[in-house]
């Protein structure tokens, strides 16, 4: 059945990026396993797998664009018109979900928001799947971050939806906690952070950064200790900002995510070391725990 064959691969990768795993080890599965799709001619799943692999490249800083779904693999700027005019509506949905994600991973918030908007019309396109729980979290996060230019008015609306999103990710945390409960600590930890809540906000940092790094979510454990380090510049903290920066910078590295290295190196340069790609340096993957 190779409808079934290339499904099951196509989902077996798709897991595995949203878990974390090393970006560059994904680069090569998802090279050989686009091969093993288009040998199987299920041209349907191999455009959702260049999809997620382009999310890869964008990542590992080989894309033509960071945040947006433009490079050798797949443009959306071809493909989303085919889509809608199909009606793929689960397709749909990752075109816009992902680039919201890498536009708040990459700082623009407001854009990220503009896209998190085009998402939601299409988020019945993954009923069940775990694109629900990246759009409570990243929902959340960004309006949390952009908490300080929004009217009282605009403030009230985030705090219900925040709260809403909150409540879900609670209750999938009960019943799959390697998955969920580090998201739902680290919204905590930047909800903590907006209300001047100090104390809290540190330890929902360190917790999620624990659980995230315990359950291998590489990506969320870099999130944390770079929210972290911010938490603290904000304070006037320059030695804890340091401290959790390079926490970050490291764990992007681990992760593979050259872009975002290079990112956190040109936002924080007097705060994190300098990698050089040409000495293909080995980072280490102990991580001190920021609680010890």
């Amino acid at each position: 059945d190779f409808s079934q064959a290339s499904t099951a691969l196509l989902i077996h990768d798709y897991h595995s990026y949203v878990a974390g795993r090393d970006l560059r080890e994904l680069n090569r599965e998802f090279t050989a396993d686009t091969g093993v799709i288009r040998q199987l001619q299920q041209f349907s799943n191999l455009k959702y797998l260049q999809l997620y692999h382009q999310c890869v490249l964008n990542l590992l800083g080989e894309g033509n664009d960071r945040c947006l779904l433009k490079g050798p693999l797949y443009d959306a700027d071809q493909m989303l018109p085919q889509h809608i005019a199909a009606n793929e509506r689960s397709i749909i949905v990752n075109n816009y979900l992902h680039p919201t994600i890498l536009f708040y991973l990459f700082g623009e918030y407001r854009t990220a928001l503009e896209w998190l908007q085009k998402t939601k019309p299409y988020m019945d396109g993954g009923l069940g799947a775990f694109i629900h729980v990246m759009f409570a979290m990243f929902d959340s996060l960004i309006r949390l971050a952009m908490w300080d230019e929004f009217p009282e008015e605009e403030k009230q609306k985030a705090r219900k939806r925040i709260a809403a999103n909150q409540k879900k990710l609670k209750k999938w945390g009960k019943f799959a906690p390697a998955n969920n409960q580090h998201k739902f600590a680290l919204v905590e930890a930047e909800r903590a952070r907006v209300q001047g809540d100090h104390a809290r906000a540190r330890e929902f940092y360190d917790e999620a950064a624990r659980l995230a790094h315990e359950h291998r979510y590489r990506q969320d454990e870099a999130l944390a200790y770079e929210l972290a380090g911010k938490f603290y510049l904000g304070r006037g903290m320059d030695g804890m900002a340091q401290h959790y920066l390079r926490l970050a910078h490291r764990a992007y590295y681990n992760w593979g995510a050259q872009a975002k290295v290079r990112h956190i190196e040109e936002l924080y340069p007097g705060y994190v070391m300098q990698t050089d790609p040409s000495s293909r340096q080995i980072i280490s993957n102990t991580i001190t725990s920021s609680t010890t």
